[in-house]
């Protein structure tokens, strides 16, 4: 992405919103394919796509309040989100609605929320303990 005028900070923060979106949109297919193929108890599969439903709408109302400048959601109940199985859809509407995608400080915890769940999330599913042979 050469665009011509953009600082390399620019191109940093597009890149960066591109792959959050990806990683974002991977991990929620992965696990509604892996629930679906009975890899993982579905009721995890459903979580994160309705809590990815949830962070995504929460993340698209956040933008629309900001540009009306009227009550918006807290950056508390965005990770809250974020950490009960949204951040993959709290990703994709980062890149959606180009909100929430350059403060660093929303960012660190953001994606320390992510790591966190998917952590916890690969030691319920039982990732470990898998045999791909």
């Amino acid at each position: 992405m050469n665009a011509p005028g953009l600082s390399l900070a620019d191109r940093f923060w597009i890149a960066h919103r591109w792959a959050a979106f990806g990683l974002g949109a991977v991990f929620l297919m992965g696990v509604i394919v892996a629930g679906i193929a009975g890899r993982i108890r579905p009721h995890y599969a459903w979580a994160y796509a309705l809590m990815s439903n949830l962070a995504f709408l929460a993340y698209g109302l956040d933008k629309s309040a900001a540009v009306a400048n009227r009550w918006r959601w807290s950056e508390k109940a965005l990770h809250w989100i974020e950490l009960l199985c949204g951040w993959p859809g709290a990703l994709i509407g980062q890149h959606a609605f180009r909100h929430k995608s350059r403060k660093a400080s929303f960012l660190f915890f953001t994606w320390l929320a992510s790591a966190a769940n998917a952590a916890v999330f690969a030691h319920l599913a039982g990732f470990y303990r898998w045999s791909w042979q």
